[in-house]
């Protein structure tokens, strides 16, 4: 079996699908460095970020050429492969996997700190547009955190969305019971709601998601174990390579 697959690659850097087990390592090393030690402050046994999916996930990952270090990753779950996703965790998403075609959930995003340029990012995401062609996905979809679970600043980020234009209903989404918040749902019944911060401003995350074309599918969830507000995010994506490629034009 073929160890990686490359997807696309500049004079730096090589996008690819890795099944090599060194690199396997590398990227749940740099998750661990990500999401445990940067976002949480929090150590574990085996300094790697790791969960039962990862096991039957593609890994697409950007590696810098001249050290063999994994700089970004990100984790996919090919509706063609599994009908098993991390989002059904946090949010009824039926409506979503009936919906005809195929599908990616993406998670676990993260790039080293030292390399979160644009220009890098979207090398990322231009490997994923040439793996969903590659599979012919129709749909791509996944959760994206924001930092914390205070209610106040979720109904701020919330009401940001749709004053954007970014949300849409049409799959039903909610959250699971364990993953939603009381006073946000108080909040969200509120013709007047109480904002929390006032100047907020989007995680790069969800900047990028948002900007390549991407919509909100509902209320968020609430993730207390890694203190974060997480929205589930979907793109139908016959128009995505062409606005990776002209950002990336742009990025030059």
């Amino acid at each position: 079996m073929q160890l990686t697959t490359a997807l696309s690659e500049t004079e730096q850097f090589v996008v690819k699908i890795t099944r090599d087990p060194e690199e396997l390592l590398k990227t749940l090393k740099l998750r661990y460095q990500i999401f445990f030690l940067e976002m949480q402050g929090r150590q574990n046994l085996f300094e790697l970020d790791f969960d039962d999916f990862d096991l039957t996930s593609d890994h697409l990952v950007v590696e810098e050429k001249s050290t063999k270090e994994v700089v970004a990753c990100c984790r996919l779950r090919n509706s063609a492969k599994t009908d098993k996703f991390y989002s059904s965790q946090e949010f009824e998403i039926s409506g979503l996997i009936k919906e005809a075609g195929r599908k990616v959930e993406i998670g676990r995003v993260c790039v080293r700190k030292e390399f979160r340029s644009g220009s890098l990012v979207l090398l990322l995401w231009r490997g994923l547009a040439e793996y969903m062609r590659s599979f012919e996905i129709q749909i791509l979809f996944g959760c994206c955190s924001e930092p914390g679970v205070d209610a106040a600043n979720a109904i701020t980020v919330f009401n940001k969305i749709k004053q954007k234009g970014k949300l849409n209903d049409k799959f039903n989404v909610i959250q699971t019971e364990a993953y939603s918040n009381q006073q946000f749902q108080l909040l969200l019944a509120d013709p007047e709601p109480a904002t929390g911060l006032t100047e907020y401003h989007f995680s790069s995350l969800l900047q990028i998601y948002l900007t390549i074309g991407c919509q909100v599918a509902g209320p968020p969830a609430f993730d207390y174990d890694f203190n974060c507000t997480d929205f589930l995010v979907f793109l139908e994506i016959e128009n995505l390579e062409k606005r990776i490629s002209r950002k990336m034009r742009l990025a030059q």
